[in-house]
């Protein structure tokens, strides 16, 4: 049984409905070129096609804000159905995926699929704050039927292995840096850090800034654990990120570089949920994510 699966809207800046369609459809490798994302078209020409698309799922259906967007969209990723409206795609899927990294525009295009039931996967941050957090949480119709993640808790680049781990010793600080703005790709690193720190404890924000380039930096402190710096560059700065991790014996550097790998394991994960039918409820670790994302 092929899974059939609806996405959502764009938000700028942002290729997700490009990546997350093509691996899933495949893609045309000249429509593809017209996406204005060379780093997509980078990572997609590195797999081999049609083996490296997600099997027994399709989308099958797209909306976005701009009609000749989905339809350049669905041309490049073979998604057969155009809708005017989000609406016009219920009935004919089983599940949704909301492409779109703007949090504060989650609420009002995923109501209405979650009110008919859809499981639905929600680009990342969830959302900014916890009160538009659990105004979505609150209109759920089934524990877990609301799934959103940084992609980043699925790279195998993100794990410190056991070597790692004693030759740090007692983590101290972690210094963890991206591109971009806060809003948006300050949760790849709060989510990275949680992971890593492995924390019982809420930690204790230290203080912010923004600096003079458009980015922010937050500093802050695990009651008994380590101290953290997260460093949003701003939309101006070139970097990769990374995490450089110091502990009482060593240092290391992780740095993200599988993006593929790791979009297709966390879109394996939602769909696995919901072909088994066996959801899981994160609310925990959202909530302990967007606790961090209202210190700025």
């Amino acid at each position: 049984m092929i899974l059939r699966v609806g996405i959502l809207g764009v938000s700028e800046g942002n290729g997700h409905p490009y990546s997350w369609s093509a691996i899933c459809n495949g893609y045309s490798k000249t429509e593809i070129l017209n996406c204005n994302y060379p780093e997509i078209i980078h990572y997609l020409s590195k797999e081999k096609w049609p083996e490296s698309k997600i099997k027994g799922v399709r989308i099958t259906h797209i909306w976005t804000q701009n009609i000749q967007v989905s339809y350049q969209i669905a041309k490049a990723t073979f998604i057969q159905n155009v809708v005017q409206y989000p609406c016009e795609m219920i009935g004919s899927i089983d599940a949704v995926l909301l492409a779109r990294d703007d949090a504060e525009n989650h609420y009002e295009l995923a109501k209405q699929f979650i009110e008919f039931g859809l499981p639905i996967y929600i680009d990342k941050p969830i959302a900014l704050n916890m009160k538009d957090l659990y105004k979505l949480m609150e209109i759920q119709k089934y524990s877990g039927q609301i799934f959103s993640c940084s992609a980043l808790l699925f790279s195998e680049n993100l794990k410190l292995s056991q070597k790692q781990n004693i030759e740090i010793g007692e983590l101290k600080t972690i210094n963890a840096v991206s591109p971009k703005r806060w809003k948006t790709y300050s949760i790849h690193l709060i989510e990275t850090v949680l992971n890593i720190v492995n924390s019982p404890f809420d930690p204790v924000k230290c203080c912010s800034y923004r600096n003079r380039l458009g980015g922010e930096i937050l500093y802050l402190r695990f009651p008994e654990g380590p101290e953290v710096i997260f460093n949003c560059l701003g939309k101006n700065v070139k970097s990769k990120i990374k995490f450089d991790i110091f502990g009482n014996n060593g240092s290391c550097c992780l740095e993200f570089s599988d993006t593929f790998f790791s979009f297709k394991s966390a879109l394996n994960h939602f769909f696995d949920m919901v072909r088994n039918e066996k959801f899981v409820n994160y609310q925990g670790r959202y909530e302990k994510c967007v606790k961090i994302i209202e210190m700025i």
